[in-house]
């Protein structure tokens, strides 16, 4: 009987770390679709594409985190994260960052670039002479999406 239990405890473990482990890694596939299609908006207008930067990539999962966590978008702390990583990025001049958040869609990153592409504050910083870029997406427990996407140069 001992033993029935322990299999049944170690199978809600699996499952649960594999429920975690897909959540996460969808995450992180829309990241990278974001990535990519930001990519796609600038070759298209014959601009070099961004550079994957993971400390950007950190600091924009860690505002998204703060956005999910209060349920609002917002740009708060954009000095400070500004400050942080000019520290770890030597020679950044600039950085820019974009914030959405998204109801479940059938292409939830196509419909989120989109709306930045018809915004022209969010547009300007895809389009910009920026050269690297970090993004995060984070979905919440209500289902709502959370993007951030930080472009530096």
């Amino acid at each position: 009987m001992r033993w029935l239990w322990c299999l049944l405890l170690w199978g809600s473990l699996m499952c649960a770390t594999q429920r975690l482990w897909a959540q996460t890694s969808s995450e992180g596939d829309l990241a990278m679709a974001v990535y990519k299609q930001v990519n796609e908006v600038r070759q298209s207008r014959q601009l070099p594409p961004l550079v994957y930067n993971e400390e950007l990539a950190v600091l924009a999962k860690t505002h998204t985190q703060s956005m999910v966590a209060s349920g609002k978008l917002s740009h708060d702390g954009f000095s400070d994260r500004f400050a942080a990583v000019r520290e770890k990025i030597p020679g950044l001049r600039a950085l820019g960052e974009n914030v959405a958040m998204n109801f479940p869609k059938e292409d939830v990153v196509a419909d989120t670039v989109k709306n930045w592409m018809n915004s022209p504050v969010h547009r300007a910083n895809i389009l910009r002479e920026n050269t690297l870029t970090g993004v995060a997406v984070i979905r919440a427990a209500d289902g709502k999406y959370y993007f951030t996407q930080i472009f530096g140069k």
